[in-house]
């Protein structure tokens, strides 16, 4: 029997992305918005592409100048492609996937404003209409991924705003989506939030440790 070489050998194939859609969306593009970078290597990199086009499932997405359909939930090691407008559509993928990341983060920002402010905010997208005789349907299409970010994206802030919070640990302020009366982004955020409060409690009752205590010199130990 022949050994494989590498080079002939095919790589495993990827599970499906499953669609997001509702809260379920929400939560990931809030997560993604505040990551401090992206991946750099192929595997990670295709996989957030992969997801984000699942973000994207009634959104299509047109290739400008061809017009050319994409579909990023099916896309392949060798094409990760980003449709962007103009000359942003010639960066690099992970240069690409830092704008696409500003972008969600601007508009998240301003949807905390616009409640205060009465801001309209905005997703600039092209509405094809068919009818096939007995059916009409409205396809929202765009030519940039953060145009198609961006409506899913209100549609779904329209729909669950009142879950997206501000972390109420101090120093922290990280954006995420409450589940029932959440306060705090993580574990890590509520426990030192509550010891903090317990030490403050324990020291304004006289039970803690002092600073003038803190600095007494230690007695020499014997030798």
């Amino acid at each position: 029997m022949p050994r494989k070489t590498p080079g002939s050998m095919k790589p495993p194939e990827e599970p499906p992305v499953q669609p997001l859609i509702g809260v379920a969306r929400l939560r990931w593009l809030v997560e993604f918005a505040q990551q401090a970078s992206g991946p750099t290597d192929p595997g990670p990199e295709r996989r957030l592409i992969r997801t984000l086009g699942a973000c994207l499932k009634t959104v299509t997405l047109r290739a400008e100048g061809d017009g050319q359909i994409m579909d990023l939930s099916q896309t392949e090691p060798t094409t990760l492609a980003l449709p962007l407008r103009g000359e942003d559509h010639q960066k690099s993928v992970a240069e690409k996937l830092a704008l696409i990341r500003v972008s969600v983060q601007t508009l998240l920002r301003q949807s905390l404003v616009s409640v205060v402010g009465r801001t309209a905010l905005q997703a600039e997208v092209t509405l094809r209409r068919t009818w096939s005789g007995d059916c009409l349907q409205d396809h929202p299409e765009a030519h940039d991924l953060r145009d198609a970010l961006a409506y899913v994206l209100l549609g779904d802030l329209a729909t669950f705003y009142e879950r997206l919070s501000r972390c109420a640990a101090p120093g922290c302020g990280r954006l995420f989506v409450r589940e029932r009366r959440q306060r705090y982004c993580s574990v890590s955020c509520r426990n030192r939030t509550t010891f903090q409060r317990w030490y403050r409690r324990h020291r304004k009752a006289g039970r803690g440790p002092t600073p003038d205590a803190a600095k007494k010199p230690r007695p020499p130990r014997a030798t």
